[in-house]
């Protein structure tokens, strides 16, 4: 199996588990305004997005071929990657905290635990619990998207207006 189909077969399943998140993540339908930011701040965040996505797409064909120290760096740069800890100044900073729903740094901050958490299981060579931090990792991301960028990923708005949700 080649590196980009494993990517696209694990990024397929992703979608299928995304949904959980969502109800940690704001009203009850999970329905959310876009964020609103100031251009820096709003590019801070879209690099930030993009340096994870980056992560997220090395990561799968990583753990397939059980390459841990590229899943150990890559989970590391993940942790790392705090929107709060870039090329901001402080006052930036202190606007994007009071800008950022609540809900919002939640999901973030779990994805940056999560990510710190695959990278310690890989420095143990677990496989298994490599692959549960990265699905946790991976529903941070869908819950977030699912609840504040419909209008980027439109395949988050849901069909039924009922709010009711069944498995």
């Amino acid at each position: 199996m080649q590196g980009t189909s494993v990517i696209g077969t694990v990024l397929g399943l992703w979608l299928l588990l995304a949904g959980s998140p969502v109800a940690l993540a704001g009203s009850p339908q999970g329905a959310a305004a876009p964020l609103q930011l100031p251009p820096k701040l709003q590019q801070a965040l879209v690099d930030e997005m993009i340096a994870v996505n980056d992560g997220m797409t090395v990561l799968p064909e990583a753990i397939v071929k059980a390459d841990w120290e590229r899943i150990i760096e890559t989970g590391h740069l993940i942790e790392g990657s705090y929107i709060l800890n870039q090329r901001l100044s402080q006052a930036e900073r202190e606007t994007l905290v009071q800008s950022l729903p609540t809900s919002f740094k939640y999901l973030d901050r779990r994805l940056h635990e999560h990510a710190g958490k695959l990278a310690q299981a890989a420095e143990r060579r677990d496989g298994e619990l490599v692959r549960f931090y990265f699905g946790r990792m991976l529903d941070s991301c869908a819950g977030c998207h699912a609840v504040y960028a419909k209008h980027r990923f439109p395949g988050y708005e849901r069909r039924d207006t009922t709010g009711d949700h069944q498995h």
